[in-house]
């Protein structure tokens, strides 16, 4: 008998309601030629009993034991999957939910177009359908980071319909089995974020096209934001950015690389110190020490531990005051935002002009850059991070000696321990 032509895998964990949306967007898209693997990751919620009753005899469901994180429960779908034999593979997050023409777009553009082994969908955001979330992305080897295309763009008909990319989110994807069988399946000790980003890299250079259609289209929950968890969030991001370009950059690259990312972590650590978010700043840390000596999988759960409460310095500042003024020089978007912050947390606050005001709030490229300390203003930046004290003027004021200090004690040490992980996975570079 001849398999179906797709085998839609998705992976599920702790969102029942989520998962059931999803999986009936698939039953009412335009194709019948299918077959639904569903893998949930040990959920501790109801959705195996949501998925029983309400898709008997039209899902398979694969139950694990344990939560193997998104990389771990798509591929253990994605085996089973080609076991079946089926030409092609559609990937889905629990929390996406397909247009019901986008499955068969992605069909026959694959179908037309068989260098294509990577094809995603134009992704929009679940809770503002007309702004994009995602259509493909591009990995910068220059600055080791991903840019997100035409994130929060809107639908407004200026996007093409076709964009050729490194990599896009598996939250909607489809790929040839050829190209998986080539390249391999989704980098489990990965455990979650960056897998799909070395996966799509690596079927790309397996010499497969990677691409976004336009003409597919799904909706998906926001990211890493959802899952109110910024100690999780930040240190598998961390973790997973730097062994993901330590294994693909030149080893000429080592040195800059180093810098780059030492610097990035040291800004990240410190502006969470800063804000008083010590969970997140740990666990960036522990982030940046496991990549360095190559723990992978599932981490301990010590190094995720705590939740910081949420930051609003800026809301510290105005608590209890009438009037208040956006410095001129500052100008542009950031005024206007911080404008728009203060009518809807402050409705009956007044702005004046700076002679009158209670508080003069002076818009900045990034406060650590900030150099007057004279305490007579505040200074606001688009993170929304807040200097107006003679305890965050020191730790402004110490923030350039101790990124030079950060770099001094671990660049050195963070190359060689480069070197080594290099050497264990041989040529992937």
């Amino acid at each position: 008998m001849r398999p179906a032509s797709i085998g839609v895998v998705i992976c599920n964990y702790n969102k029942s309601q989520y998962v059931v949306e999803c999986i009936r967007s698939v039953l009412e898209s335009d194709i019948k030629d299918y077959e639904i693997y569903v893998v949930d990751n040990a959920s501790t919620d109801d959705s195996v009993a949501q998925i029983e009753a309400n898709f008997q005899g039209k899902v398979k469901l694969l139950r694990n034991e344990e939560n193997l994180g998104g990389s771990g429960g798509f591929n253990r779908g994605i085996r089973e999957a080609l076991l079946q034999g089926h030409p092609y593979l559609l990937c889905l997050d629990n929390d996406a939910m397909l247009d019901e023409r986008a499955a068969g777009a992605l069909l026959r553009y694959m179908q037309e177009h068989p260098q294509v082994g990577m094809l995603g969908a134009r992704v929009y955001h679940r809770e503002d359908p007309d702004c994009v979330q995602q259509f493909g992305l591009n990995i910068d080897f220059d600055n080791y980071i991903v840019e997100t295309l035409y994130a929060d763009a809107c639908a407004d008909g200026s996007i093409p319909e076709v964009v050729d990319c490194d990599t896009v989110a598996t939250c909607a994807v489809m790929l040839r089995s050829e190209a998986i069988r080539r390249a391999g399946l989704m980098p489990e000790d990965n455990f979650i974020y960056w897998d799909d980003m070395e996966w799509g890299y690596r079927i790309g250079r397996a010499g497969y096209r990677v691409a976004a259609l336009g003409e597919a289209e799904a909706l998906h929950v926001k990211g890493a934001e959802n899952r109110n968890n910024a100690v999780f969030t930040n240190y598998y991001n961390t973790r997973n950015r730097i062994h993901f370009f330590m294994k693909y950059i030149p080893e000429d690259r080592l040195e800059d690389f180093a810098a780059r990312m030492l610097e990035s972590v040291f800004d990240a650590v410190y502006e969470r110190m800063y804000r008083d978010e010590h969970c997140c700043a740990q666990a960036i840390l522990y982030g940046l020490w496991d990549a360095m000596y190559g723990v992978r999988g599932r981490a301990e759960e010590y190094k995720l531990a705590g939740r910081d409460e949420p930051y609003d310095g800026l809301g510290r500042v105005l608590q209890g005051k009438k009037t208040y003024c956006v410095a001129p020089e500052g100008g542009g978007a950031l005024s206007e935002n911080i404008r728009e912050y203060v009518r809807l947390m402050f409705p009956r606050m007044v702005e004046t002009d700076s002679g009158r005001a209670e508080v003069l709030l002076v818009p900045c490229d990034y406060i650590m850059n900030v150099r007057d300390f004279s305490l007579d203003r505040v200074y606001v930046d688009g993170y929304r991070n807040v200097f107006a004290t003679g305890k965050e003027a020191e730790l402004i004021q110490g923030y350039g000696f101790g990124r030079a200090l950060f770099l001094y004690l671990n660049q050195r040490m963070f190359v060689e321990q480069m070197k080594k992980l290099r050497r264990k996975y041989g040529d992937a570079h």
